[in-house]
């Protein structure tokens, strides 16, 4: 508790946060805790122990020390505000609030040794490495495109980027020092440079001496002109730093770390590190990608073959979107504390995986439905479960915490149920379990794992996340919908006079209307989550085994895409519907008496 009189010492990311926060706690007191070091004295200490190394301020205790603060940590040229997630490496110089009899104590954790700046673990690098290598060798299938792979440059780059947001996984460490980190990179730029000298010198001097300067000036108009359009663009459109825009040309447009070192010694800020670090990443996935990419796309119609690849990709992007957004909004713990409710459980998978499916299978055999339609009602039938579930929920209000387990619960039944139910009901389907196992398992279990372990590992994270995903995934979804009305815009038109149109209903009434009538003694809260659960599908994961095999039938296709405006409808009117009966049952407070 503060008192009158107190004098506190602030640390800000600007001069106008500080000001901001002068004003709301009173007048200035510059020196005042300087000059006075009786209780509180202020050390810095270098951070070169393994126990204080990948470890978050806010989780750090020193034995023996009751009243610390940590108030400055500076890391190579950086300082950097000692937020609670902010997580310690190897070198860096903490600034500590203590008493001075605390010093011995507070110095003996974090280890106060200059060998610190070039500690790092050689195990620890050489297990990132090889499961960098391990990723990039693996072969990502792509519906409609075969298999993509991030190659040895983009595995370990995946891979480093992830191990760092951990920091460390009991004794390992993953992070490294500002210096030995310099160190390495100008030793590998080296290595590079005289490689690429070595192998390409005599062939550059043939080049030149058969195609003159044709070729040199092709090249450097192909350098320039992106980099001159970064840079221009930078600089009076979005009114950039230079620094961050020599950071930004040498990480997206450049990607050559010797770029890199060029630009760090026109400016003397660590910024042009940071803006590299930020985009390189991003710009090398893309352009590994955008290569495999553009070759499958060759020697083929360029305008069906180019809407068609778009679509894919779009698909890939929403099956990613909505499984990382529903992983960043799941509370683990919760959803396993109502998992442990048997007959909740237990109705969820019936309904989900049993009656429903079985309900399609009997449309199918009853109806005079094309083997196209019949196909699509089935894939829809095996993939229950929206991500936008909770809002609709929400809006009906139902139980949220068992909206999270039934989330959890449906996706990880599909990806386990739907390869092995799919070949037995869906006749005519030419596909294996491991084919339509692998884009379940690659875009629908990883990004869902993906999500969930950055909400248990920091849910302010997730939360600053997750709003940026569901954005992002809501423009793919409508671009999604847009490329399928432009490439199967005929076979939509051909849904009409068809019994598609009315077994979809049919089976959307019964899937809203049955899970909520017979839900055999559950409370209202959950029997609203399981009604909504099932009358909302999994549109991205009965997609994914369509676009898996070659030359499947468009009229399937637009039978599970329909799907997205029966599933918007029902559960849309179910959610009114249970959350009016709620409100009624539910009335408000008297009002108090005067």
């Amino acid at each position: 508790m503060l008192a009158h009189g107190d004098v506190l010492a602030l640390t800000g990311e600007s001069v106008e946060a500080l000001e901001k926060a002068q004003a709301l706690i009173g007048e200035s007191a510059t020196g005042r805790i300087a000059k006075d070091r009786l209780d509180l004295d202020y050390f810095r200490f270098f951070v070169s122990k393994g126990t204080a190394v990948g470890v978050r301020v806010g989780d750090l205790k020193i034995a023996g020390v009751s009243e610390y603060s940590i108030v400055h940590v500076r890391r190579g040229d950086a300082d950097l505000l000692p937020r609670l997630d902010l997580i310690l490496e190897y070198g860096d110089r903490v600034g500590v609030m203590a008493r001075r009899e605390d010093r011995d104590a507070v110095r003996a954790y974090f280890g106060d040794s200059i060998k610190g700046t070039a500690e790092f673990s050689y195990v620890s690098l050489g297990v990132g490495m090889a499961l960098g290598v391990l990723l990039g060798i693996l072969p990502i299938p792509v519906p409609g495109l075969g298999t993509l792979s991030l190659g040895v440059a983009g595995g370990p780059l995946v891979v480093a980027l992830i191990l760092s947001r951990f920091g460390r996984t009991g004794s390992w460490v993953w992070t490294m020092p500002v210096s030995a980190n310099v160190t390495l990179r100008n030793f590998g730029l080296t290595i590079f440079l005289a490689q690429i000298g070595l192998v390409s010198g005599p062939k550059f001097i043939a080049t030149v001496q058969q195609l003159g300067p044709l070729f040199l000036a092709v090249g450097a108009a192909i350098i320039l002109t992106p980099m001159l359009f970064n840079m221009l663009g930078g600089h009076f459109v979005l009114k950039l730093r230079f620094d961050d825009l020599l950071g930004a040309a040498a990480g997206g447009v450049g990607g050559n770390p010797a770029i890199l070192a060029f630009g760090s010694k026109l400016v003397p800020t660590d910024r042009t590190d940071i803006t590299y670090a930020t985009t390189f990443p991003a710009a090398t996935i893309t352009k590994i990608v955008l290569v495999q990419v553009m070759l499958a796309m060759m020697g083929k119609d360029w305008l069906m073959k180019t809407l068609d690849i778009a679509l894919k990709i779009s698909l890939v992007l929403f099956m990613v979107g909505n499984l990382l957004d529903m992983g960043l909004l799941l509370k683990v713990q919760e959803a396993i504390g109502a998992l442990r409710n048997v007959r909740f459980v237990s109705l969820g998978l019936l309904w989900g995986f049993i009656l429903l499916p079985g309900l399609a299978y009997l449309l199918t055999v009853v109806v005079p439905l094309e083997p196209p339609y019949a196909i699509g009602l089935l894939l829809l039938a095996l993939a229950p479960c929206a991500p936008f579930l909770p809002p609709m929920v929400d809006k009906a209000r139902g139980d949220m915490a068992y909206t999270a387990a039934f989330m959890l619960l449906a996706s990880v039944a599909t990806v386990a149920y739907m390869p092995l139910a799919v070949p037995v009901l869906v006749k005519g389907f030419s596909a294996g379990a491991w084919t339509i196992a692998k884009p379940l398992l690659f875009f629908l279990l990883v990004p869902l794992a993906i999500g969930m372990a950055i909400q248990s590992r920091s849910a302010s994270v997730a939360s600053k996340l997750q709003p940026i995903v569901k954005k992002v995934t809501g423009i793919d979804t409508l671009l999604m919908l847009g490329l399928c009305v432009v490439i199967y815009g005929k076979a939509f038109l051909g849904l009409v006079g068809s019994y598609a149109i009315g077994v979809q209903i049919l089976f959307f009434s019964v899937a809203a209307v049955g899970p909520y009538l017979l839900g055999f003694g559950l409370p209202q809260g959950q029997k609203i989550v399981l009604s909504l659960g099932m009358c909302t599908r999994n549109i991205g994961a009965a997609l994914a085994p369509l676009f898996a095999v070659p030359d499947v039938d468009q009229r399937a296709i637009v039978m599970v895409s329909f799907g997205v405006l029966m599933q918007a409808a029902f559960s849309f009117a179910a959610a009114t519907y249970f959350g009016r009966r709620a409100g009624i049952a539910q009335p408000g407070a008297a009002p108090a008496a005067p």
